[in-house]
């Protein structure tokens, strides 16, 4: 009988062989700047492309992608990869998530995995797909199922749009979904591990859902990974009006945007994201043409969320319920995007249309294309606010006005632009300017603006090097564009001027070109390990890129304005080890004259003369 662990080893490396093979036949097919240029525009820049990174903000392109390696990198924030790890961070997926995406486009299958290796995201992904079938099949055929589409019919919503979001119903019964899934061979704890059955302390379990409308909440890719249940119309007001799925394995609630996988091209076109509170505003605003809008999947909006929204757009307008709890809501958000750097807006709806988007929608659509016509800026909203409900000639009022707004004021990092919104509250409340900097001036807080603040977020996210180490990779990077110039640099070329991982590639190359009479860069890249084969393709990007190089360029001549520029490295790497050694011997030389240890001194001293005359040749060449 054959052993079952060898088996299993035997189906974990064909396994792994297998999921390299399709990487490979992925990239085959697909190319690194076709497959970016469908998420951000990209512009020729010499031997490659160039475009704004769209992880960080800038004004200056600093992102680079390289057809030659089929590689991309931003020399700003510091990130880079190839087409798998763009969609991974473009999207916020994981690596299989990205796989998925990226067979999808480039028509390659995925080898089913071995039944024996069957993931339990997998698994639990399927019961949830089950389930979401389940309940759109009780939407149309139970009794109970007939009352919630008739009233998701009365609040406008048509039948393609409620199949479109597979919209369903929970039965009341208490293991109606449980018993459902049993039966098509899923296991009570599956079903519980995918947030759908809640247990009891006596063991057992009962649904989560019942006697809800169920809006299946969807991934980047569009697979179902929770649920949102709303209250059926007419049930007992001690009812929570929504409930949504448990934090699972496979659903993370601070990462997950409802209806982003629907909306993100249209985010991407129309530059802004309109944000709303449920997810009846998010279908009916869906199915009224306006489609790029996500709602925050039933959870105050989270700081993950708002990066994740980034990627499609630095633009955000809010949507939130006119009711006061909606209004804080807003607020909150509001602080917290701007923290992350985004350019907001907000949508007022009126009062007397309805407190949200999807009741405007039913009473006068276009009351809310008009109200997203309008949408205000931030500081409009802020005013509004403060002044709402008040008696503007009351010195509380006025205090408690001025206090809100001057916070928010401060917080600006345009100082004309400050100067404007004090003019402005100084009219409302008829106080002189000069009394309000001066009230302003006192209030406590670091308000760095916020633009200055994200600068520095994304700048902790590029290394510091010293000089030495920018050198090395510059050289480098110089060999590995023209291993050719290795043989003309030979003699000045040392092992010792580099340290660590760049000594590494640079023993690698010299045996390289040694065993092989052509350099082939994707062949030495198979030579190093994953981490240096992702340095090396960083380093001869960032020379194209620094110097904007073209393919004619690349011909080795010692001639060559380059050949100079890389030559200029080299001696700039010598004076910089030379003065690395030069500062040690000093240290030497003064310890040696405190001791009275004159043979030391002597040889140091001697040291230091022959070193500092090589410093000057240096200089003088």
């Amino acid at each position: 009988m054959a052993d079952p662990l060898q088996a299993d080893i035997f189906h974990f490396k064909f396994s792994i062989f297998s999921m390299s093979d399709t990487v490979d036949e992925i990239k085959n097919h697909l190319d690194v700047v076709e497959v970016i240029s469908s998420y951000i525009k990209l512009q020729k820049a010499g031997r490659n492309w160039k475009a704004n990174c769209p992880f960080h903000n800038e004004k200056t392109p600093s992102f680079v992608v390289s057809p030659d390696r089929q590689i991309w990198h931003c020399f700003g924030c510091g990130l880079g990869g190839d087409i798998f790890t763009f969609v991974m961070k473009i999207e916020g997926v994981e690596f299989p998530d990205a796989l998925r995406t990226l067979a999808q486009r480039a028509g390659v299958e995925i080898k089913k995995e071995n039944p024996i290796l069957k993931s339990k995201r997998k698994k639990l992904l399927e019961a949830l797909e089950e389930a979401a079938d389940f309940f759109e099949i009780n939407l149309k055929e139970s009794p109970r199922g007939k009352i919630a589409k008739e009233y998701l019919l009365k609040r406008k919503l048509t039948e393609e749009t409620i199949k479109e979001f597979r919209v369903g119903y929970a039965s009341d019964k208490w293991q109606d979904l449980e018993n459902h899934l049993t039966s098509r061979g899923y296991s009570k704890n599956e079903i519980f591990e995918a947030g759908l059955t809640v247990k009891k302390e006596n063991g057992g379990a009962y649904d989560r859902f019942r006697d809800r409308i169920i809006f299946p909440i969807q991934d980047l890719q569009g697979a179902v990974i929770g649920f949102g249940g709303r209250v059926m119309p007419g049930s007992s007001e001690d009812k929570a009006k929504y409930i949504n799925s448990p934090e699972t394995f496979i659903y993370n609630k601070s990462r997950v945007l409802y209806n982003l996988h629907r909306a993100k091209v249209e985010i991407r076109k129309r530059n802004f994201t309109i944000l709303v509170e449920g997810y009846m505003d998010v279908i009916a605003s869906w199915q009224m043409g306006t489609r790029n809008v996500v709602a925050s999947s039933g959870t105050a909006l989270t700081e993950g969320q708002i990066k994740i929204l980034k990627r499609y757009s630095e633009n955000l307008a809010f949507s939130f319920d006119t009711d006061t709890a909606g209004q804080i809501a807003t607020k909150r958000t509001i602080d917290l995007a701007l923290e992350q750097g985004l350019n907001i807006k907000v949508i007022s709806i009126p009062k007397e249309i309805g407190k949200d988007p999807a009741d405007c929608l039913v009473q006068n659509p276009k009351t809310w294309l008009e109200a997203i016509k309008n949408k205000k800026p931030i500081m409009e909203f802020y005013f509004d606010s403060a002044f709402s409900g008040i008696d503007i000639d009351k010195v509380e009022s006025k205090k408690k006005a001025a206090a809100a707004l001057l916070e928010k004021i401060k917080k600006i990092p345009n100082k004309i632009e400050q100067a404007h919104w004090i003019n402005q509250l100084g009219q409302k409340i008829k106080i002189k300017e000069e009394i309000l900097s001066d009230m302003m001036s006192s209030i406590k807080g670091d308000y760095q603006n916020y633009s200055n603040r994200r600068e520095i977020i994304d700048q902790a996210f590029v290394s510091k090097k010293n000089r030495s180490k920018i050198l090395q990779e510059r050289l480098l990077g110089f060999l590995l564009l023209w291993p050719k110039s290795l043989e003309s640099l030979e003699k000045k070329l040392e092992a010792d001027l580099f340290d660590d991982e760049e000594l590494e590639i640079f023993k690698k190359l010299q045996e390289f070109l040694k065993n092989n009479q052509e350099f082939n860069f994707n062949e030495f890249k198979k030579e190093l390990s994953s981490s240096l084969g992702d340095k090396i393709g960083y380093l001869t990007l960032k020379i194209e890129n620094d110097y904007n190089l073209k393919n004619e360029d690349l011909d080795f001549s010692p001639e060559s304005d380059l050949t100079e520029e890389m030559n200029n490295c080299l001696n700039a790497l010598k004076k910089e080890k030379i003065k690395i050694q030069l500062e040690a011997l000093e240290q030497d030389i003064k310890k040696a004259e405190a001791d009275h240890d004159e043979e030391s001194l002597r040889t140091f001293s001697e040291e230091f003369q022959r070193l500092s005359g090589e410093l000057s040749e240096i200089e003088e060449s």
